[in-house]
C-alpha cells in the first residue's frame, strides 16, 4: 500500500508541476490529493469484493488522487481570484 501512496503523490505532483502558478495552487492540490488518495482508497476497497479488494483499492487511490489534486488546485485558484 505504501507503494500506492507513492504513486499517488508522484501522480499529484506530475499534476501540480503542470498547472499551478502559485504556491497556493500547489498547497492545494497537495492537500487535495491526500485527501483524494484516502476516500479514493476508502470506497475503492468496500467496493471491491473477494481477492479484488486490493485492486480496487489502488485503483481508487490513483484516481482519486488525481481528481483531488485538480480540485485542490481549481479551488486554490477560485479563491484566489476571489482575492484578487
Amino acid at each position: 500500500m505504501k507503494a500506492l501512496k507513492i504513486a499517488s503523490i508522484a501522480l499529484a505532483g506530475t499534476i501540480m508541476i503542470s498547472s499551478c502558478q502559485t504556491r497556493g495552487q500547489m498547497m492545494g492540490g497537495i492537500a487535495g490529493a491526500h485527501i483524494g488518495s484516502e476516500v479514493g482508497g476508502a470506497i475503492g476497497f468496500l467496493s471491491g469484493h473477494g481477492p479484488f479488494r486490493g485492486h480496487n483499492a489502488a485503483m481508487g487511490t490513483l484516481i482519486g488522487a488525481g481528481v483531488g489534486a485538480l480540485l485542490g488546485v481549481s479551488v486554490a485558484q477560485s479563491i484566489e481570484d476571489k482575492e484578487k
